[in-house]
This record gives structure tokens, sequence and C-alpha cells, in this order.
């Protein structure tokens, strides 16, 4: 890549934020993951990432579809506020604000590589980026599957734009490698014989690995900030299901989610539940800038701050795969930290604490105690669905 020139034309903002690389790993849930308590697994890089900043101990996905929630990722909103659904079907309206156009506006230079053809740019995240690279290789992620490229050359393209950069940097990286099907490089595949969606996270953890040693050579690591997550889990055959997209239990939505960088601490570990909704807030609070307008999320310095005051909420999420893949009814959830509720054609309440996989549905037989918490998350599913057809009102007067 050509070095870019310096753009200070008169009126165009200097940086005096840090730099923000945010990492997206596509379909990784959290306890495949060292730093989560995995064993026998290889991530050492964002194990270290973790033990130099903030890991969120239940981050939860706004939805289990990666364009959706990516949309919730970029711009703080839930899915029914920024109304993409589904992949393939949906655009980001450009009248929703994103990270990236923040960034650029603040005087930063912008640039997303993505690993698999789901986020192509005409699905309308793009908004924002000095530059969005999109170019696949002819793999496929299945033989139904979307197009998608390795970890390997995703870094590749990331660390020419990075040297070819002037200004301060708001870098977007998605690795796509850990979705179905798991194909890891041969050398990974012998080590985790039997387990290739292992295999697949040490691939990319390797690859992140070489762009964290990038940043350290060039003397910026120490005044960027680095977010790590997903944008939903996997299944792996729990509750039927083998991938993502048609439950809402916590193996597709419990994420991981690894705050480094400037100001925050060292070895911190946060309990409370979060969700993706609240990077983007936390994001741009971290650099200084103002937020979003239309965030629903909120920004979650406090929790690793003393005397924060931060009351914990349900994380909301959704799937309208099943509606608008198969005709089957739309799925809702909030997940407190007692609670996930899933709002079904036969409801579901779960006691997490005791029942960390979700197998024993606390409505089939309902105590008062189960009914009453159903109803008090039911209603609070109501009031996010209402915003949506307010948002909707909106749009149309």
């Amino acid at each position: 890549y050509k070095r870019q020139a310096d753009r200070r034309e008169p009126g165009r903002p200097v940086p005096t934020g840090p730099n923000v690389l945010l990492v997206t790993i596509d379909t990784l849930r959290a306890d495949h993951l060292g730093a989560y308590g995995a064993s026998g697994v290889e991530t050492p890089a964002l194990d270290g990432l973790a033990a130099e900043g903030v890991l969120f101990e239940t981050a939860i996905a706004a939805t289990p579809v990666t364009l959706p929630s990516h949309a919730s990722i970029l711009t703080g909103m839930t899915p029914p506020r920024h109304a993409v659904r589904q992949n393939g079907i949906f655009r980001l309206d450009e009248s929703h604000e994103t990270l990236a156009e923040r960034f650029r506006d603040a005087g930063y230079d912008t640039g997303a590589v993505v690993g698999a053809i789901v986020l192509d740019a005409r699905y309308g995240l793009d908004q924002g980026f000095d530059f969005y690279d999109v170019t696949m290789s002819s793999r496929r992620a299945s033989e139904t599957g979307y197009p998608e490229r390795s970890a390997e050359e995703v870094t590749d393209v990331a660390l020419r734009w990075l040297g070819a950069r002037e200004r301060r940097f708001f870098l977007w990286l998605h690795y796509y490698d850990p979705h179905a099907a798991y194909q890891p490089p041969v050398s990974f595949n012998e080590r985790f014989a039997g387990r290739p969606y292992d295999g697949e996270i040490a691939y990319v953890d390797a690859q992140i690995e070489r762009v964290f040693r990038a940043l350290r050579r060039s003397g910026e690591w120490d005044r960027t900030l680095v977010v790590a997550t997903s944008d939903h889990g996997e299944s792996l055959g729990e509750h039927g299901e083998h991938t993502h997209g048609y439950t809402l239990y916590d193996a597709v939505l419990k994420v991981p989610l690894v705050l480094r960088g400037p100001g925050i601490p060292a070895a911190r570990r946060v309990p409370e539940v979060v969700s993706a909704i609240d990077l983007a807030p936390t994001i741009l609070a971290r650099a200084g800038l103002a937020p979003l307008a239309d965030a629903d999320g909120r920004d979650l310095s406090p929790l690793w701050e003393a005397d924060s005051g931060f009351e914990e909420r349900p994380a909301y999420a959704e799937t309208l795969a099943t509606q608008l893949d198969h005709g089957w009814a739309p799925l809702f959830a909030l997940r407190s930290d007692r609670h996930l509720y899933v709002r079904a054609p036969r409801a579901e309440l779960y006691a997490v604490e005791q029942d960390p996989r979700q197998l024993a549905n606390l409505l089939e037989d309902p105590s008062q105690a189960a009914a009453e918490a159903a109803a008090g998350l039911d209603q609070g599913l109501d009031t996010e669905l209402a915003r949506e057809r307010e948002a909707n009102r909106l749009a149309l007067d």
C-alpha cells in the first residue's frame, strides 16, 4: 500500500484520543478461551490481553446472527432499533450513525477488514470507513455458506493498512474462521485432532498476535485501546442445535469481551451482565468522544471504577432467523444475572447460576416465584419491542 497522505486540510480535526483496534471473532463462545477457564486450548494472545485489561464474564450478544449483531456493535443499538434483523436481506440505514463515522469526523483514519461476504459493504456497515476491504477468496464457510477468507489474509491486509496510514486510527478486524465448517490449517488440525472448532480459534489467536506484535514494534501498543469480542457463540450440539441462529441460550449468546488500553486496569474481571450494545458507548467514552445520540447501550467504564453506581439491567437478544428462514415464530430473550427468559410459543425460564447449560425450564411446572420472574421479564420484552414500534413510526413520519 502506498503511504497515505496526512490529510491536514483546513478544518479537519487532529485526533487526541487513543488509537482503537476493534477485533470481532465470528462464532466464538466465551468458554473456549483460556481466560474464561477453558483447558486444552491455545489462546495466548487473547488471554494475554485479558491479563493486561478488563474481562467481562457475562457479555451477551444482541442476536446469534452475524450481520445484525455487528450492526449492534457498531451503532450501540438493539436490532429492533437499527432494523437489521437477518443476514443478506437487510441493510443498515444511513440515518444511523456508526462508530466509524464518529471517529472519521474526529480526524482518525478509519479502516475495516472483514473475513466474510456476509458483511459486504452493500449491507451498510461501511459507513464512516475510509478503507473497507471485503476482498474474498474462493473459500466458503460450508457448501451453502458465505464466501470467506482466512485469518492470515485478513491480518496481511490489516498490517499493510496500518503501515500506510499516517494519523491515529480506528481499525475493525473481523475474523470468520471459527464459523462452520471448521477447517483449520493442517498444523492446527493435527494439534486439535477431533476438535476443529478449537483449532480454528487457536489459528485466529495466532493471527491476532501478529497484529499485536506489529503495534508493539511500531510503538503504538500503549496508546491503543484494544477491544476483542465476538458477534455470537456456537451451539455445538446443545439444545439440538449444531451451529447458531435458531436458539437463544448462553451457548450462542455468551461471548468474550476484553478491553485493554490507556486508563484501563490490568487483570480486572467484571461479573455483571453487559450487552454488545454497550461496546460503542464504551469505546467512544474511552476515546474522549461524544456518545452516539441514538445508542441504547451504556458506557461500561464505571464497572471497573470505584463507587460506580452502575445499575445492572437485563440484556436483550433476539433471532428472527427462525421466522424469516422457516416461517416459525421469532424468538426474543432477556438475560439477567439470575435468569434467562425466552419468549417463544412455549416460554422458557432458566436459573442461570444453578443451571448454566439451561436444561431445566422452570415454566414447565412453575412455582409462584418462577411465574413472577417470567412475567416481569416478559414485560421487559414488551418495553423493548415497543421501542421498535416507536422507531418505525418516526421513520414513517
